[in-house]
């Protein structure tokens, strides 16, 4: 009975939390692997689980997306060429991300993405004075750093390219779409270096958080769809201020997350 109540427990929380990262394009790594923890699964089984879930939840709000107009993932399309551009080197950047988490304290790398996260804020706030014209170069290193960021704590990808986009001229609506495809490519590289591992995977904590996400994609797609994009760019910013904070807050247990 404990074991089904627990699994109902992991799909509310990634459902809910697959709803806020899907519509603002950041959020479910950070925010769904504490969560997993406190519930009692170690860091071993969480991480994978989340990144499965990044995957699937993906590639089905791309597809939902792509279906009701927030995003051209048409073929030679450029936000299709993009996705795939950054799912390519996110390949690369996951890998680097996840060697360094051995030599690299936990305290520090979650410093570093929560700077990440809150300057994002900022610099959305900014946009027309800090916006810079779209390369495919500068694309290629945001795609790199939030990889990296997503191989070292299963987050962190979301805010690099999502703001990075926006700031790069790409509509609201596009950039999440975007940040969604490209980061199933980026997570399915992830999961399977720890399938390919000797670590030993949760399936049934993997099954849940799935689940989760996969309800929560198309309805994510629905609401991005339906709010206007200056109401999603101000969402975008106060979660990123906000989020990032409570990174920095819980790398250094500060306040709610001291004792």
């Amino acid at each position: 009975m404990q074991d089904f109540l627990t699994s109902v427990l992991v799909i509310a929380v990634s459902f809910i939390l697959g709803v806020i990262d899907l519509s603002v394009g950041m959020g479910y790594g950070f925010s769904v692997t504490p969560v997993l923890i406190l519930l009692g699964f170690s860091v071993t089984d969480t991480i994978p689980a989340v990144l499965a879930g990044s995957l699937l939840g993906g590639v089905i709000s791309s597809i939902s997306h792509q279906r009701l107009g927030n995003v051209d993932f048409e073929f030679k399309s450029k936000a299709l060429k993009m996705a795939v551009l950054l799912g390519v080197i996110g390949a690369f950047g996951v890998f680097l991300g996840v060697y360094s988490s051995f030599s690299i304290p936990e305290r520090y790398t979650q410093t570093y993405i929560g700077l990440i996260t809150l300057l994002s804020g900022f610099f959305i706030q900014h946009e027309k004075q800090l916006s810079f014209r779209f390369t495919w170069l500068r694309i290629s290193f945001m795609g790199l750093i939030g990889a990296v960021n997503k191989g070292l704590t299963g987050g962190g990808y979301g805010p690099v390219i999502t703001s990075g986009g926006i700031l790069s001229g790409i509509k609201e609506k596009t950039a999440i779409a975007i940040q969604s495809l490209s980061e199933s490519f980026v997570s399915m590289v992830g999961f399977f270096y720890y399938l390919c591992s000797d670590t030993p995977l949760q399936w049934t904590l993997i099954r849940d958080t799935s689940l989760g996400v996969m309800i929560a994609a198309p309805i994510a797609a629905y609401f991005v769809k339906s709010i206007d994009e200056d109401l999603i760019n101000k969402i975008i910013i106060l979660f990123s201020i906000a989020m990032g904070s409570l990174i920095i807050m819980k790398a250094w247990n500060i306040l709610i997350f001291s004792g």
